[in-house]
């Protein structure tokens, strides 16, 4: 950088001469700090205001992340107990005793931890029945 007037990012720029020369022509604050007083508080009351509102976003998230891994699991219970009644199923095609009393026993409670998962409002829109649809024996 043989250029004294040359930043280290290749802008040119006002020497440090040109610098102190605009400064003793005019040192006002308007000019060199523009930003008020008043400008800067509500600057900094918008910016709280905004960390508020992230926050507060923030913490909606949290919610739902935790809403959405018990929506994860309680469905992941249904496709487990399906599994479980296709093989039960399979094992009674081929013969073999079959005891469904376990099936029975753990559908209507993954039922009802999908329900709790989902809230209070999907219950009012499930068929009568629907859970029945799933029993075998």
């Amino acid at each position: 950088m043989d250029n004294p007037n040359m930043h280290a990012y290749g802008e040119d720029a006002s020497d440090d001469a040109e610098i102190g020369r605009q400064w003793r022509e005019d040192s006002s604050l308007e000019k060199w700090f523009p930003l008020t007083a008043e400008q800067l508080a509500a600057k900094e009351r918008e910016n709280l205001h905004l960390a508020r509102e992230a926050r507060a976003w923030w913490g909606a998230a949290q919610t739902y992340a935790k809403s959405e891994a018990k929506l994860v699991k309680a469905l992941r219970d249904l496709v487990e107990l399906e599994d479980m009644r296709l093989r039960l199923r399979q094992l009674h095609e081929m013969g073999h005793g079959t005891d469904y009393a376990d099936y029975h026993r753990l559908l209507p409670l993954a039922w009802a931890a999908a329900r709790e998962a989902l809230g209070p409002n999907v219950g009012a829109n499930r068929p009568s029945g629907a859970e029945k649809d799933c029993d075998e024996s």
